[in-house]
């Protein structure tokens, strides 16, 4: 296929977003783990191998998690045509919600495919770097914490964020570190339709 002059030309590439937990064996978050690494692993998706060419772009980022809303991958709405209205998965009276939102799934097989990506849902839990001192100038006593870890889409940090079991043995202990969650709903800007 030959091109005429001027004719745009664009590079792809898979970038891989990945939470690199302790012990950072290859460095990528310089002491400051659990850390957010962006790049392009050398071997294949994952960054934390040696001479990762990925970087760190946040310290103290515990988790990511990215959720999806498809228009035309569900067969009984429309037979998986995509008609312009994101698909309602969970079939609610309401429409489209918070359950129509897809995570952890192959975007490469039958109706799912990336073309029909039409929201990206993008949720982070950061937390401090040390142990919370308190609400407020010198004020510890009446804090409050929270018993449970939180818990994004499909990321349950009671079984362990990075391998079962781990949340006992964190340092320091999950209730004693502020963490906050942030969440954004992207719309894709040209979806393939």
């Amino acid at each position: 296929m030959a091109f005429g002059a001027n004719t745009p030309v664009y590079l792809l590439q898979c970038i891989t977003y990945q939470i690199i937990p302790p012990p950072d064996i290859n460095n990528l978050c310089d002491g400051r783990f659990p850390c957010l690494v962006r790049g392009v692993g050398t071997g294949g998706l994952n960054c934390d191998t040696p001479n990762s060419r990925c970087i760190s772009i946040a310290d103290e980022i515990e988790d990511i998690q990215f959720a999806y809303a498809c228009d035309g991958c569900n067969l009984g709405l429309n037979g998986g045509i995509p008609d312009g209205i994101i698909d309602d998965q969970a079939g609610s009276q309401a429409g489209f919600d918070q359950m129509d939102f897809i995570s952890n799934n192959g975007w490469a097989l039958g109706q799912m495919t990336p073309d029909k990506i039409s929201l990206v849902q993008v949720n982070i839990v950061g937390r401090e770097r040390f142990v919370d001192q308190g609400f407020g100038e010198g004020i510890v006593a009446n804090r409050i914490v929270q018993a449970q870890p939180l818990q994004i889409s499909d990321h349950n940090h009671v079984a362990g964020l990075f391998a079962a079991g781990d949340l006992a043995g964190l340092n320091p202990p999950y209730a004693s570190t502020r963490r906050r969650m942030f969440t954004r709903t992207i719309e894709v800007r040209n979806p393939g339709r």
